[in-house]
C-alpha cells in the first residue's frame, strides 16, 4: 500500500492537501481525502522522521505578486495519517515556490520565484518553525524578455554531504551554491555555474553517487547532466526533452532512481514524460518520450520501491500511474481523478 500527499492549487475545488492510499498494482486507490485546509499548498516536504509536513502556501495567482510568502508546519498523526497545523511564518518578502528541510530538521529553507529570495528558518525541537536567520536576494537578469526580465530563484536542494546549498535560479540561468553554517542557519554565497542563454534552470537531482546532478532547463526544455565535486558543478552534457522542438512547452519536474540507473523529466504543454538510462559516467542515454496521460505534468514521484511513477496533472484534475518496465520504459496503467488541480505529490 502507498500513502500519498497531494498539494493543490485551491483556484477551484481543491481546499488544500489531500491524502490517498492505494495499491498501484491493482489500481486500487481510497477517494481523496481532505487533510488539512489551506490556501494552495503548491509545494511540500517532511521533517527528519516525517512526523512533521512543511508546506508553502501561494495566494491566488491575480494578486501574487504583491502577496507575501507563507509557509506552514503540520503535525501527522502517526495512526491515521491526519495533518493538524502547528504553526506558520510568513516572509518578509514574496510568495515562495519551493522549499527544502536538513536531514536533521535543524533549519527550512525556502525560496521566491518573484523576488528571487532565499531565507533560511530555525526549526524547534517540536518540529515547529522559528525566527527567519538569514536572507539574501538575486539581482540581474536573463536574455529571455518575457520570462527572464529579473533573477527568478526556482528552486532549493543540498549537496549531498549537505554541507552546501543549491539554488536554481531561472532567470539567470545560472545554478548558485552556498556554504551553510549549521550553528547558525547562515549560508554564504560560494560560486555559480552559468547555463545556455534563456535555459531557465529549474529543479536539479542528485545521483545516489553524490558525483553527478541532472538539472532540468524550464525555458528550452533540456536536461543537464553536471559532474560535481568540492569544487563546484561542471556541466558534462545537455539533451533534449522533446523529440520535437515546442515553444510553447515548459519543462518542470527531474527524478531519480534510487540505484541511480535512470532519470525521468516532465515537461508541460505537450505534456510528456521523458526517460534516460544513466551510465556509470554520469551521461545520460535519451530512451524516449511518453504522453504524461495528464494534462500540465507539473510534478510527479517514484513510488511503490521506484516500480511505478505518479504523475500529477494540474489541468486534467488526475493522476496517472506508469508502471516501469526493466529498460526504463514506462507503461500507462490507471488514472486516480476527483482531485482538482493537483500539482505536488509527497510520498509517505
Amino acid at each position: 500500500m502507498e500513502s500519498l500527499y497531494i498539494g493543490t492549487y485551491t483556484d477551484r475545488q481543491s481546499e488544500g492537501i489531500y491524502g490517498v492510499t492505494g495499491d498501484p498494482e491493482t489500481g486500487r486507490w481510497s477517494s481523496p481525502a481532505l487533510l488539512a485546509k489551506t490556501l494552495s499548498p503548491t509545494y511540500m516536504c517532511w521533517n527528519t522522521d516525517r512526523r512533521v509536513l512543511y508546506a508553502i502556501s501561494e495566494e491566488p495567482s491575480e494578486i501574487a505578486s504583491q502577496a507575501r510568502g507563507k509557509v506552514m508546519s503540520y503535525r501527522r498523526d502517526p495512526e491515521t495519517g491526519a495533518l493538524t497545523e502547528q504553526s506558520s511564518v510568513t516572509a518578509p518578502g514574496l510568495a515562495f515556490c519551493h522549499l527544502a528541510v536538513d536531514s536533521q530538521s535543524r533549519y527550512l529553507f525556502a525560496v521566491s520565484y518573484r523576488e528571487a529570495s532565499i531565507q533560511s528558518y530555525r526549526l524547534r525541537p517540536d518540529g515547529s518553525i522559528g525566527d527567519l536567520v538569514c536572507h539574501t536576494v538575486h539581482y540581474g537578469k536573463g536574455v529571455n524578455p518575457e520570462r527572464q526580465e529579473n533573477a527568478h530563484v526556482h528552486s532549493v536542494w543540498f549537496s549531498p554531504d549537505e554541507t552546501r546549498l543549491c539554488i536554481c535560479d531561472l532567470g539567470l540561468d545560472r545554478l548558485y551554491w552556498y556554504s551553510v553554517d549549521w550553528s547558525t542557519g547562515r549560508f554564504l554565497y560560494e560560486n555559480s555555474l552559468a547555463f545556455p542563454g534563456a535555459s531557465g534552470p529549474r529543479h536539479l537531482v542528485f545521483h545516489p553517487n553524490g558525483h553527478f546532478a541532472y538539472v532540468v532547463a524550464e525555458l528550452s526544455c533540456q536536461i543537464f547532466a553536471l559532474a560535481y565535486t568540492q569544487e563546484g558543478f561542471q556541466i558534462l552534457q545537455c539533451l533534449e526533452l522533446l523529440d520535437e522542438a515546442d515553444p510553447d512547452s515548459t519543462a518542470a519536474a527531474v527524478r531519480i532512481t534510487g540505484d541511480g540507473r535512470f532519470v525521468y523529466a516532465s515537461t508541460r504543454g505537450q505534456d510528456v514524460l521523458t526517460a534516460f538510462r544513466c551510465g556509470e559516467d554520469g551521461y545520460l542515454t535519451r530512451i524516449a518520450q511518453y504522453p504524461a496521460r495528464t494534462a500540465h505534468p507539473r510534478d510527479f514521484q517514484l513510488i511503490h520501491g521506484d516500480a511505478y511513477i505518479l504523475c500529477a496533472g494540474r489541468d486534467s484534475d488526475s493522476l496517472a500511474v506508469f508502471q516501469r518496465k526493466a529498460d526504463g520504459g514506462l507503461q500507462y496503467e490507471h488514472s486516480i481523478a476527483g482531485l482538482s488541480m493537483p500539482v505536488c505529490i509527497l510520498p509517505f
